[in-house]
């Protein structure tokens, strides 16, 4: 499980009574722990804070890592496919747009 960590940023002085300590983000604290056991090259993706296509890329495969005991893999994939298929109508109009534009760009 992913713990705090904490730094100090560089040029602080060190022992004197106005050091500044900063919290590193627990997404590097896990990083770092995967990259500890073997897992590199990562891009490590916090389900709950991606946006759906993300979301979706990474659920794909089916190859879990890590989750906590009681978590339903089957719902959560289930709702993060059932997202990707409301917004994939807007991508594929989005794609035929960007490809006109591209196509018709002289540059």
């Amino acid at each position: 499980m992913a713990r705090a960590l904490w730094a100090k940023p560089a040029g602080a002085a060190i022992g004197t009574s106005r050091s500044i300590w900063i919290r590193l983000s627990p997404t590097l604290a896990l990083l770092g722990e995967l990259v500890g056991a073997g897992f590199e090259p990562v891009d490590l993706v916090i389900l709950n804070e991606a946006v759906p296509l993300l979301a979706y890329e990474a659920v794909w495969p089916n190859q879990v890592i890590f989750r906590r005991p009681g978590f339903d893999l089957g719902s959560y994939v289930s709702r993060v496919i059932r997202e990707y298929w409301d917004l994939e109508p807007l991508l594929r109009i989005q794609r035929i747009a960007l490809k006109r534009r591209w196509l018709s760009d002289p540059a």
